[in-house]
């Protein structure tokens, strides 16, 4: 039985993204590894960039035209470098989802970041997705941490600055637990990256002071609107498009002293595929629905000032819904609850202020506008 064109090419994708992966060290960009595979007169990539450059819309050319004008692949067509250039992030998105699925998985004694020595695997939490970050020396706010004469990094699931921001602001009391990257050091592993968030806005970070408890125990949903319906501009179609930014969401149970907060930032992380029933290119949604959560509790009074609320712990988590479970989270909004398919820790404080909330969630979020306007409802609640 011969193999479905789309399904030959989709597994093609698959497999050079596990080369890529596996090639990680001699490459910054994924076009260099293209263009390295080609040079060395890969047929099979060729084969598979030629099947591409034959289903190409108006669209593609359109969202290809910027890239034609760099270096790369020079002695090419420019139908080819189109194709290339779709080839490249199509085949990106396969090797994030493979990273993912690793960056998901419980620490083994076996992994890369353990080759330190068996001191550092004293150190890992109970439910082995953390370590605890007291002997870890940041450099500067990058990803890059030292641990003795070794250097280990942060997973790339997590803002570094985020560690940063908390161990400067936070009392010298506060445990804090931080996921580490399992491949680090090793072939397969990205290398650490520093993302340098533009400096938090002072009223920002005061933005919640005087806010009481009280007015985060809601249930609400804050939506990035679909471009084209209702005003619109260039963040708003990164947000949904590139980014695939669904919305902010937030409940809370309160149950006699003790009260929990949680904050879900929806995004669809589903793939672009070419679609054979009208020969052009269309967004479908089989896959993954990522869910970047913040949950705290606290025993504080609700009707005290978040710059007196003590939190019992913060923790920041992934959770991914797969297949049935990621339509079913976006079309189900908190508190009704859907099951993720797979969750990793990714940063705990124990304990920690509250009014450190909006620092910690600008840097952890991707949408600053949903995450403002959540912030924004909790002074103006009535």
């Amino acid at each position: 039985m011969t193999e479905d064109p789309l399904e030959s090419y989709l597994n093609g994708l698959r497999s050079f993204a596990e080369r890529a992966i596996t090639a990680r060290g001699t490459w910054q960009i994924i076009f260099e590894f293209l263009e390295m595979e080609l040079r060395a007169g890969n047929a099979e990539l060729a084969a598979l960039i030629n099947w591409r450059q034959d289903q190409m819309t108006a669209q593609d050319r359109a969202e290809a035209a910027g890239f034609l004008t760099c270096g790369f692949f020079a002695g090419h067509s420019d139908e080819f470098r189109a194709a290339v250039y779709l080839v490249s992030l199509e085949m990106d998105r396969q090797r994030r989802a493979i990273k993912l699925r690793r960056s998901l998985e419980r620490y083994r004694q076996s992994d890369p970041v353990f080759s330190s020595g068996a001191k550092m695997l004293g150190f890992v939490s109970k439910r082995n997705e953390m370590v605890d970050a007291r002997e870890l020396r940041q450099e500067r706010r990058s990803g890059l941490l030292a641990y003795g004469t070794s250097f280990v990094k942060v997973s790339g699931l997590l803002n570094p600055e985020i560690l940063s921001f908390v161990r400067s602001h936070a009392p010298a009391s506060t445990q804090i637990e931080v996921r580490l990257d399992p491949d680090y050091p090793g072939g397969p592993a990205d290398p650490p990256f520093a993302s340098y968030t533009p400096e938090l806005p002072i009223e920002f970070l005061k933005l919640i002071a005087d806010v009481p408890l009280s007015r985060f125990i809601q249930t609400r949903r804050w939506a990035v609107p679909i471009p084209g319906v209702g005003a619109t501009d260039a963040r708003n179609f990164a947000e949904y498009f590139a980014a695939g930014l669904r919305a902010l969401e937030t409940t809370a149970v309160h149950d006699g002293a003790r009260t929990e907060i949680y904050f879900e930032e929806i995004e669809d992380a589903g793939g672009i595929y070419i679609d054979m029933r009208d020969g052009g290119l269309r967004e479908r949604t089989e896959g993954p629905v990522l869910g970047r959560m913040i949950h705290f509790d606290t025993e504080s009074k609700a009707s005290s000032a978040a710059r007196d609320v003590t939190l019992i712990h913060l923790d920041l988590a992934l959770n991914v819904y797969d297949e049935g479970a990621s339509r079913a989270r976006l079309t189900t909004e908190l508190p009704q609850r859907v099951e993720a398919s797979r969750r990793i820790h990714l940063f705990k404080a124990a304990p920690l202020p509250m009014h450190l909330l909006p620092g910690i969630a600008y840097l952890f979020f991707r949408s600053w506008r949903l995450l403002y306007k959540a912030l924004a409802a909790s002074r103006d609640m009535q």
